[in-house]
C-alpha cells in the first residue's frame, strides 16, 4: 500500500490501513469499513518501523 508522504518527504507518525470488502456468510450486507492504525516506532537498519495500535470503526462508516 502507498503512503502519502510530507512535503519535505518524511513518513507520517501514524499510518491509516482501511479495510472494506464483502465476506462471505450468513449476511448479504457488506461489513462495515474497519480502519486499522500503526504508529511509528523508530528505525531498524535504515527502515522505518511501525507498530500495529489496533482497529477502530471507520469515520467513513
Amino acid at each position: 500500500m502507498a503512503v502519502e508522504v510530507a512535503a519535505e518527504g518524511l513518513l507520517p507518525d501514524v499510518v491509516r490501513v482501511p479495510q472494506t470488502g464483502m465476506y462471505v456468510g450468513a449476511s448479504d450486507v457488506p461489513a462495515p469499513a474497519v480502519e486499522h492504525l500503526y504508529g511509528r516506532v523508530g528505525e531498524l537498519a535504515g527502515e522505518v518501523v511501525y507498530q500495529y495500535r489496533g482497529c477502530r470503526p471507520s469515520a467513513a462508516s
